[in-house]
């Protein structure tokens, strides 16, 4: 959501500022970073890039994996109420 996107494009603009890297590649590592993919294309060069990824990849991907959750628990309950089975079960149909 927006917490998920400023984290991403605040990371990546932290990124590129301390390994050198220009803005859409640094956007592009935080994607593959937070998605887990991993590609390795770029990858962090210097001790400080290091360091703030375990950091950046340890709280990102928890944030990502919440926001996905939360969004999956809102289709799932869409669909229940979609499906009539909301209706059948508290008795109201």
């Amino acid at each position: 959501t927006l917490l998920c996107l400023l984290f991403v494009f605040g990371g990546a603009a932290i990124f590129a500022s301390v390994e050198k890297w220009d803005y859409l590649e640094a956007v592009y590592f935080c994607i593959v970073m937070l998605t887990t993919v991993g590609y390795g294309d770029p990858s962090p060069a210097t001790k400080a890039g290091k360091a703030l990824s375990c950091v950046f990849g340890f709280w990102g991907i928890g944030l990502i994996g919440s926001a996905v959750g939360i969004v999956g628990a809102a289709m799932a309950e869409a669909l229940h109420i979609l499906s009539g089975e909301h209706e059948q079960k508290n008795g109201t149909k």
